[in-house]
């Protein structure tokens, strides 16, 4: 029960920061702003490194180094410019292809076996994916002065960000499961490994001198709560839904995100039609299913 809770919890905090996240920081690039985000909450994590036990190896180090890489890095940057795109209802329901490629991720490097419900409840997902991607785009979009050519790369970003997410969830589930650290630790480990991952790519286009205090750039009381719910609070429920639940039952729970960003489309400029609400109705039973 405390990784189903966690894990609803998580998909609630996300859906909540890319609303504050796409709305905030417009001028910044993806990288800059996963690059900030990540600064700001492994600052907020500063006194996990300094109270504790961390008795890890080196090998449970390195895993966590590349999951914070591979998942927030790469993963979030992806995610951050298809929210750009897309709006964050249209990426958080591609997310929900997340539980297909969990649940192969899991039999093959975790030799998790899935129930034959859960395989249905995924397919079911998988099948919401596919009828909100072929919904014809509104005709007045909301992203950017998009057209269909920046519709199509923010589906492809937000592919990637799913498998990029994947993978990091499973290298840190390989972690989790050694007993060696906690999910409060991976989560801090995880946050600064992708600062310091990002941070070259920050100094290089001259972004934390000139403009990390720019006001214009940055509304930063605004970023420091996205960062909070969306990424310290965020990453640290979704920790504790990995370690307790099988990797494509946790992932499952975390892409719930669809159904909780319908409620803030009214303030994307976007309806809730019929189609979407059959999608986000049809993902719940799948994700029921899954669980079962």
């Amino acid at each position: 029960m405390t990784g189903v809770i966690a894990g609803l919890a998580a998909s609630l905090c996300w859906t909540v920061a890319s609303f504050i996240w796409r709305s905030s920081a417009k001028s910044l690039s993806a990288i800059q702003l996963n690059g900030i985000k990540n600064g700001l909450a492994t600052i907020i994590f500063l006194p996990v490194f300094f109270l504790g036990s961390w008795g890890a190896s080196s090998h449970a180090f390195g895993l966590l180094f590349l999951s914070g890489t591979i998942g927030i890095s790469l993963g979030d940057s992806c995610y951050i410019s298809a929210l750009n795109r897309l709006g964050t209802r249209r990426t958080l329901t591609i997310e929900a292809v997340s539980p297909v490629l969990a649940i192969f991720l899991g039999k093959i490097f975790l030799a998790e076996i899935p129930s034959t419900t859960a395989w249905i409840g995924t397919f079911l997902v998988s099948c919401s994916v596919v009828w909100v991607a072929l919904q014809s785009p509104p005709p007045k979009p909301a992203f950017r002065k998009g057209d269909l050519t920046s519709q199509s790369k923010g589906f492809v970003l937000a592919f990637g960000s799913v498998l990029f997410g994947l993978l990091g969830a499973m290298l840190s589930r390989l972690v989790l499961l050694g007993g060696e650290v906690s999910p409060l630790q991976t989560s801090s480990f995880r946050l600064l490994s992708s600062f310091i991952t990002l941070t070259p790519f920050l100094v290089y286009q001259g972004f934390i001198r000139k403009r990390f205090f720019s006001s214009k750039s940055i509304h930063l009381s605004r970023l420091l709560v996205a960062t909070f719910v969306g990424t310290n609070l965020a990453i640290l429920l979704q920790q504790i839904t990995i370690q307790t639940l099988p990797l494509g039952k946790a992932i499952t729970l975390l892409s719930m995100g669809p159904v909780m960003a319908s409620l803030l489309s009214g303030y994307e400029g976007e309806k809730l039609n019929k189609a979407g609400l059959g999608s986000a109705f049809l993902s719940v039973f799948g994700v029921g299913l899954a669980l079962w």
